[in-house]
């Protein structure tokens, strides 16, 4: 086993960093979307995490991935394109791909810094990924709420 250094923290704070920003962007994917439109089009998840996937770990999809990708992209289609033509369809579905992409950023990244030190305890870099992630949302609330960091009555308040 070894000991935690400060790279296996900074490694761990890239996932915690884009869960903390994904749970931001759910909020506002599920405020912005008819929920039919965010069930179905949160799967584009799938298509985010295997292209970063690719990329990070240089590994073949192979056919029957490629294959299953191509069948979900023909239905995320479809179900646009059937929004589309009812007039519903907006671009805040966008948001939807903005929280699929931070969240299979984070899974990758994630990933990748736990593989990054193998004789670290699994249970000592979860302990530091979910301490980075509350960091993270501290430091958001911050920039954007700062007076609900002023006391425990208003940080709890409604």
């Amino acid at each position: 086993q070894s000991e935690v250094n400060m790279g296996d923290v900074g490694w761990m704070a890239i996932p915690a960093g884009l869960f903390a920003m994904n749970n931001v962007l759910v909020f506002i994917a599920i405020g912005a979307n008819d929920t039919a439109v965010f069930g179905v089009m949160r799967d584009t998840m799938i298509l985010w995490t295997a292209a970063i996937w690719f990329l990070a770990f240089r590994l073949s999809l192979g056919p029957r991935r490629l294959i299953a990708m191509s069948v979900l992209v023909s239905g995320l289609l479809l179900n646009q394109f059937f929004q589309y033509t009812s007039g519903h369809f907006g671009w805040s579905v966008l948001w939807i791909f903005a929280m699929t992409l931070c969240n299979a950023s984070g899974s990758v990244s994630n990933e990748y810094a736990l593989k990054r030190n193998k004789g670290l305890d699994i249970n000592v870099q979860n302990m530091i990924l979910y301490t980075m992630c509350a960091l993270w949302c501290v430091v958001l609330l911050a920039a954007t709420e700062p007076a609900m960091l002023t006391s425990p009555s208003i940080f709890f308040d409604g």
